[in-house]
């Protein structure tokens, strides 16, 4: 075989090479996008549960967005006008890429998955969004709540959602 034919060889298997990565991310993305539809699907319906529900601090309202990956708020609506409406929950869904690390054997690990996080917030003075007292929500009798879901982990997701309606017990306490 000639060095132009090696030359050749060479530059076909690579673009072979090339065109099967290429297949294989585009594969592994539309997984990613059908269990991160799948997940929010299943993590909404059951937040819709308590959409009109009435609590001894307020009607609940669950309401769907479309921006950015926020897709979802749960919000306490005041009895009247007079009183602040707070917002409970944020359900973020993306898929999320980074690294981690387990242990001092595995350092740097990479990951790509679906997520799905149920959790509060509050805005700092400054605008940021931190973690720190939310004073909205202790003041209803409720912790602070912070968990996700992710698509290798299904028990987790179910486990999640009941953790949810436990947390929101207090609301619905005698008067």
């Amino acid at each position: 075989m000639s060095l132009v034919e090696k030359a050749k060889k060479k530059a076909r298997e690579a673009e072979e090479a090339k065109a099967k990565e290429e297949k294989q991310k585009e594969e592994t993305r539309k997984i990613l996008d059908k269990t991160l539809g799948k997940l929010t699907k299943e993590v909404i319906n059951g937040l819709k549960e308590f959409n009109g529900v009435k609590t001894k601090h307020g009607t609940l309202k669950f309401s769907r967005k479309t921006n950015g990956k926020q897709v979802a708020i749960l919000k306490l609506l005041g009895p009247d006008s007079r009183t602040v409406d707070v917002d409970l929950l944020y359900v973020d869904a993306s898929i999320e890429s980074g690294y981690r690390d387990y242990s001092d054997d595995y350092r740097n690990v990479p990951y790509t998955e679906a997520s799905v996080r149920i959790h509060t917030k509050e805005r700092r003075p400054n605008g940021n969004y931190d973690y720190y007292p939310n004073y909205e929500l202790n003041g209803l009798g409720l912790r602070e709540y912070y968990g996700s879901i992710s698509h290798y982990d299904d028990e987790r997701m179910k486990k999640l959602l009941e953790e949810v309606a436990e947390w929101m017990s207090p609301l619905f306490g005698s008067k």
